[in-house]
């Protein structure tokens, strides 16, 4: 009886086309060679953008490279993607070329907290009126006017949008706008000066416009 030893189990990672060459020995000193040859498709050297760090309420682009397809980790199969995350997030993206091999990579977006800018509520007030603004939200600001105060005093002739820039000192912004809505100044017309005898009659004439109420006061003179 011929005693028969087995190895068949042989595990091995090519990295180029391989030949294998396995030798058959028996005790009795008999051996037989036989051999393999594994095709070993190269998997795709990928590329990605670079960790980065953007304010919160912003997006980035994020593009990988070095295959056929794509597969990132929010669905999308296109090279290049546009994310918008609220938090710090870690992208992953799966490459595959033609031949079906596949490599993974991860994009690491740092997400800095921006300034809640609030310029307050539109206003309204009279032609040669004045109104204050104030902006919160930011450390600093900027207001279109050129001021950086975080209040300003305002008196436009005409209805004005005014725009501040609120800024965190990590950098982020944001911007927001307040409407200042100017009112024209009725026009009031009233009879000329005139002369009367005292306990007599007398008609004065006011003259209103179309969205105007005229009121008249009696100051009695010593």
């Amino acid at each position: 009886m011929v005693n028969r030893r087995y190895n068949t189990n042989h595990r091995d990672m090519p990295s180029n086309n391989t030949e294998y060459i396995v030798t058959a020995s028996f005790t009795n000193g008999c051996t037989d060679n036989d051999s393999v040859f594994v095709l070993a498709y190269p998997v795709p050297e990928i590329v990605v953008s670079n960790d980065t760090t953007i304010c919160a309420g912003n997006c980035i682009k994020l593009s990988a490279g070095g295959g056929s397809e794509y597969l990132w980790s929010n669905g999308a199969t296109t090279s290049s993607v546009i994310v918008c995350p609220e938090d710090t997030t870690v992208f992953y993206v799966t490459v595959f070329n033609q031949f079906g091999c596949e490599s993974e990579d991860s994009v690491t977006v740092n997400i800095l907290p921006s300034p809640s800018t609030y310029a307050g509520n539109d206003t309204s007030l009279c032609q040669g009126q004045c109104a204050v603004l104030k902006a919160q939200g930011g450390e600093t600001y900027l207001w279109n006017t050129g001021e950086t105060t975080h209040s300003i005093e305002v008196c436009p002739p005409d209805s004005t949008t005014y725009f501040v820039t609120g800024y965190f000192e990590n950098g982020c912004f944001k911007t927001d706008s307040v409407e200042v809505f100017v009112n024209p100044v009725p026009e009031a017309w009233v009879s000329n000066d005139t002369t009367v005898c005292s306990y007599s009659m007398i008609e004065l004439l006011l003259q209103e416009e179309a969205d105007m109420n005229g009121a008249l006061e009696k100051i009695p003179q010593q």
